[in-house]
């Protein structure tokens, strides 16, 4: 088993002086009901750890980062037919990249790779670059309300069919 917990205090750890630095920003709003309510929701969220099961995890570290076979076309996964091959290349549709300038975990250029990998013309490969880290880019409230709204708003305007 791979302990949830162990993968929160990693993730901590790649950054440790911003962890420092939530923390001042917390006691520098202390007396904001708002700034501590919403600093307290974030934590309990982002620190509800949940265990991996330890064979999982190997099979994910192995096949996607040790040998990256998604890229390499590979990666195998069970189907109820049968195993099956995951190839990027039969990926035809619009795709809507959107990366964080400061994303530690997924950096812009590994967004940006996907496209040298699908076979989605390149004029409907959407790119945007945002000024976010990682869960900034998921949750972040400029994100949230200027980019991903705009990347839902071109997704709608897509011709069906």
């Amino acid at each position: 088993m791979q302990p949830g917990r162990n993968q929160i205090t990693g993730f901590k750890m790649l950054q440790p002086a911003a962890e420092l630095e939530r923390a001042m920003e917390l006691l520098a709003h202390i007396d904001d009901a708002e700034y501590v309510d919403d600093y307290i929701r974030f934590t309990n969220w982002f620190e509800w750890d949940q265990d991996v099961p330890g064979a999982f995890y190997l099979w994910i570290v192995k096949h996607l980062f040790v040998h990256n076979e998604l890229i390499t076309g590979r990666l195998t996964v069970p189907t109820p037919t049968g195993p099956a091959t995951v190839d990027l290349a039969r990926i035809r549709c619009p795709i809507f990249l959107l990366a964080g300038r400061r994303d530690h975990i997924t950096p812009p250029e590994q967004v940006w790779a996907l496209a040298d990998h699908v076979s989605t013309p390149t004029t409907t490969i959407s790119r945007r670059l945002i000024d976010a880290g990682h869960l900034g880019l998921f949750m972040g409230t400029a994100a949230l309300r200027d980019h991903w709204s705009a990347v839902f708003a071109d997704l709608a305007a897509l011709p069906i069919g």
